[in-house]
């Protein structure tokens, strides 16, 4: 009599264990579920793969980013601010790979404390970039007025089907 006692408690427990089992798994996608892209982790970039240009490896720094490590010449480097503290006022400086400031984008939490912003690198006499060549390698994206990290990415000197044409020598 006591072994079918024991046998009963065994069988009530192991609905119990698969009921918390399933529990804990359909609360985990739930909440997976809900997050937005800014609430993921962004997509690591394998520096050992063939790079896609096509997909999204974002960087951050607080509330910067950008949306890839690589761009091809033409291509927009997209920016996003979201969360800026309504204390948080500055620049965001886009550094060519010569050191020259390439784009500056003022930021002011106070007033936006979320926005996008893109910029083509292009050719420029005004700015003393001549060629594609004054473009391309690795560039730094610096937050004047706050403390946080640089951001760097590459250029490479390789061009976007159809923008060649936009690249022509100006100097």
């Amino acid at each position: 009599m006591a072994e079918k006692k024991t046998a009963a408690k065994k069988t009530k427990k192991i609905p119990a264990i698969i009921g918390i089992i399933v529990i804990a798994i359909g609360a985990s996608l739930f909440i997976f579920q809900g997050q937005t892209p800014s609430d993921q982790v962004p997509t690591p970039f394998d520096q050992d793969s063939e790079y896609d240009f096509t997909k999204t490896y974002w960087q951050a720094s607080g509330p910067f980013a950008i949306d890839k490590p690589k761009y091809l010449l033409g291509e927009n480097v997209f920016m996003t601010v979201n969360g800026l503290m309504s204390h948080e006022a500055g620049n965001i400086v886009f550094k060519r790979p010569d050191g020259g400031v390439h784009v500056t984008i003022p930021f002011d939490g106070l007033s936006k404390p979320e926005f996008n912003s893109y910029f083509t690198p292009a050719v420029s006499k005004a700015l003393k970039v001549c060629g594609p060549e004054d473009l391309a390698g690795t560039w730094q994206v610096i937050f004047e007025g706050v403390n946080y990290a640089p951001i760097t990415f590459e250029i490479v000197y390789d061009f976007l089907e159809g923008s060649r044409k936009y690249y022509e020598p100006v100097c």
